[in-house]
Formats: structure tokens, sequence, C-alpha cells
């Protein structure tokens, strides 16, 4: 765990090399480690290295169905790899498994909005802080966004970045879209 915690603060500071190492370092710990796979995999999405987060991801959902962000990462690696069908498939699946998980329905959400799906991702968002009691900053701000560029109601999207900072003052997405 320490190994994974040291090469997420490598990736965050841009030391892409020593990130890299510290994963290998924990392989040879662990080969099968499902939180190294899923944070590899998270690592290579960053980098745009989408069939390797793939492969990474899946390998990680296979050796713990129960990784909600397995499922999640996996679902936006899927999207971003170009598997639109498959990504929604995953979300679904997802979305079966953990219905009550914010996390699902708002990255689901956001998958739906870049297929234009706007309705359906208003309602995954507006799921997402139902099951969240409306802590789940970032469904906020999506609604926000939604409601800004799709609907036009700015009045609207300032509500729901001030919601987000409200849930969580540190929500640096929410500082950014106000």
């Amino acid at each position: 765990i320490l190994l994974l915690k040291r090469a997420s603060l490598w990736f965050e500071r841009e030391k892409h090399d020593d990130a890299k190492a510290d994963f290998e370092r924990a392989f040879a710990l662990e080969p099968d480690s499902p939180d190294a796979l899923c944070h590899r995999g998270q690592m290579r999405i960053l980098q745009s290295e989408n069939g390797a987060a793939v492969e990474d991801l899946r390998r990680a959902v296979s050796l713990d169905p129960e990784s909600v962000l397995a499922r999640v990462q996996l679902g936006m690696a899927l999207h971003r790899s170009g598997a639109a069908s498959e990504a929604r498939q995953t979300f679904e699946a997802a979305e079966r498994a953990f219905s009550k998980s914010a996390d699902v329905l708002n990255y689901f959400g956001e998958v739906l909005v870049e297929a234009n799906e706007f309705d359906l991702a208003e309602v995954k968002f507006r799921a997402a802080l139902e099951v969240s009691d409306s802590r789940y900053a970032l469904a906020h701000v999506n609604l926000g966004v939604l409601q800004l560029h799709v609907r036009q109601d700015l009045d609207g999207a300032v509500e729901n970045c001030k919601r987000a900072i409200a849930a969580d003052p540190l929500c640096e997405t929410a500082h950014v879209h106000m």
C-alpha cells in the first residue's frame, strides 16, 4: 500500500519514472495485486495509454470484482479508448452491482454527457446526489455544467457550484467552474 501511495505522489509531481519504479516494486512483492493494477491503470489513463489501462483494469476487476474503483476506471478507460458500447455495458453492470455508489452513478453520467444523452446523464447525477445525501460535490458540478451548456441556465449552474463548494470546500473542480 505504501508503494502505491508513493507512486501516486510521484505521478502527481510528474516524476513518472519514479512512479513506474514503485509500481514494479509493488508487483514484485505481490504480482496479482488488484490494488496495484487498479492504480497503475488509473495512471495509464492519465497518460493516454488507454489500451494498457484497459488490460490492467480488466485484470483488477477479475481479481477483485467488489472493487468499485476498478469498475469505474475500467468503464472510463474503455470509453476513452473508443469502446463506447462496452464502456456503457461496464457502467450498467457496475450500477447493478453497486446501485448505491455515487462514484458509479456520477462517472456513468459523465460518459452519458459525452454520448449526448443529457437527460439520462442528469438522472445519474441526481441519483449520485440522492445516494450521497447531496454530499457528492462532483455530481453538483456536473449538474451545473450540464445546466449551463445544455440548458443555458447560468443561475442553475452557479447554484450547483455553490452546492458543490458547500458539500466540499476543497473541491477544486467546483472552484474552477465558478
